[in-house]
């Protein structure tokens, strides 16, 4: 079994380990891999029951002692000054990584200090060359590490950890260039490392090189051949590449049993099955997805953005049948409502209103819904609207001026020049009290965009008026 493969194992047989509390004998090495491991996969529970253990039964243990203080760090900046406070007896680089921590240092400073303290250090270990990576990145300070790649190489205990680490650290950076180098160096070290080749390949993908990107994955099957992680690499590429979506949705479906919500798997699996025409297949699958989490608003955004019409309003009663999951119905739909319109997101802004409310009986942010009316330039929409709103004696809509604008919108774009003008008329006999300046600014805005479409509509200037757009400005949109 591939030694990566076999710690994560090992990390997963201490969790599972953890509700009875029987453990079996651990020596101080394999406590320190499983918190390492924990630490990968933002385990913070795992990561504290090794530290208890590690207490109990290697109280003298100097590298589980500075994990703590690592945990703290990742807990809150206050945890972590507390700590170092009671205990600032430690040595090591990775301590004075600790203490730089918690200085609050800028870049430029962090930087003075990293030079200080690799010049200080004959030898980088493992776990140093791994903070001191850690840290950098952090800091913004990517560069620094590049930039002394050849000084940490050179004092490193182990060679290819350094590589490694180096190579990533460009990846992060965009210098896939420079990685794929390094990557070449280390892989002629060590090419029975899996992490070493899927590193190479997805700077390969960042490069769009995709052929040569799944020459690499070959390497990284062959040495780890059940990994997920290669299979989401692998999809991606098939992805870029086109033309293989069966094997994409086999890939991520093996990738989404362990990683259920990553949202490129969601996504790119639900175009695979759009592209074959399996629309049912496909509103099954996001469903599926959409009851994980009911709040889970991409996902919502997936199902109503995917041809699925048949699903739409089992959208809406599987939704009803599981809101007790959040505090409110109208909240949940609020909240996202305003998140795709901050977005630019209006055509899900015009499905979700759609599905979910009676417009005539004005829903929440009905803003919105009539301004993303306006951008995807359904006019025939908002000219029903306002008929029905007349019929109805819906004020909302009426004695609003920012309603009416759009409604006259509407009107003078479609030819109806004597409503525009009537309609904007209306608006500008409205009164009222301004609540605050954004709401008179507001008005203000309103009454000059009325008075531009009378001047347009009686105008009859057919340019003028097919090019006149007054809601495009992001000033206009956020008030």
């Amino acid at each position: 079994m591939n030694e990566d493969r076999i710690l994560y194992e090992n990390y997963l047989k201490f969790k599972n380990c953890i509700k009875d509390r029987s453990f079996p004998r651990y020596e101080e090495p394999d406590l320190i891999e499983i918190f390492d491991v924990a630490g990968d996969n933002s385990d913070y529970y795992v990561q504290a029951e090794v530290l208890l253990l590690g207490v109990r039964l290697f109280p003298e243990s100097e590298e589980l002692f500075q994990r703590r203080g690592y945990l703290y760090n990742r807990l809150s900046p206050t945890a972590l000054h507390d700590f170092l406070q009671n205990y600032e007896e430690g040595e090591g680089l990775t301590w004075e990584i600790l203490k730089l921590r918690d200085r609050g240092l800028t870049a430029e400073e962090v930087e003075i200090e990293l030079d200080r303290l690799l010049d200080e250090i004959d030898r980088l270990s493992d776990e140093e060359i791994i903070r001191l990576s850690e840290y950098a990145r952090d800091q913004l300070c990517d560069e620094w590490f590049i930039r002394n790649r050849h000084k940490i190489e050179k004092k490193a205990e182990y060679r290819d950890t350094a590589l490694y680490e180096i190579a990533s650290v460009a990846h992060d950076s965009a210098e896939d260039v420079l990685a794929l180098e390094i990557l070449d160096k280390l892989t002629r070290i060590d090419a029975f490392r899996a992490e070493n080749w899927l590193l190479m390949a997805e700077c390969h993908y960042s490069l769009k090189q995709y052929d040569e990107a799944l020459k690499d994955l070959e390497y990284a099957r062959a040495i780890n051949p059940d990994d997920v992680e290669t299979d989401y690499i692998e999809a991606m590429n098939l992805v870029a590449l086109g033309g293989n979506d069966e094997k994409v949705i086999e890939l991520f479906g093996r990738f989404l049993k362990t990683n259920p919500r990553s949202l490129q798997a969601i996504h790119q699996t639900a175009c695979a099955l759009t592209r074959l025409g399996r629309k049912e297949e496909c509103a099954a699958f996001l469903m599926s997805k959409f009851l994980e989490d009911v709040g889970d608003r991409f996902v919502l955004e997936e199902l109503l953005s995917h041809d699925c019409d048949w699903n739409t309003r089992d959208i809406v009663a599987r939704f009803r049948e599981h809101s007790k999951e959040v505090e409110s119905f109208d909240s949940f739909v609020k909240d996202n409502l305003d998140y795709m319109f901050r977005c630019c997101n209006y055509e899900s802004v015009i499905k979700i209103t759609d599905l979910y409310y009676d417009v005539a009986k004005t829903p929440p942010l009905i803003d919105h819904y009539l301004y993303s009316l306006a951008m995807c330039r359904n006019f025939d929409r908002l000219k029903e609207l306002y008929d029905r709103a007349v019929a109805e004696s819906i004020s909302e809509l009426t004695n609003a001026p920012d309603g009416l604008l759009y409604f006259a919108y509407a009107m003078l774009k479609t030819g109806e020049a004597d409503r525009a003008v009537a309609i904007s008329e209306s608006g500008l006999a409205l009164g009222g009290f301004w609540a605050n300046s954004t709401e008179r600014l507001m008005v203000v805005s309103c009454r000059f965009i009325f008075r531009e479409i009378i001047r347009l509509a009686r105008s009859g200037d057919r340019d003028s008026i097919a090019s006149f757009e007054p809601f495009e400005p992001e000033l206009f949109r956020n008030l």
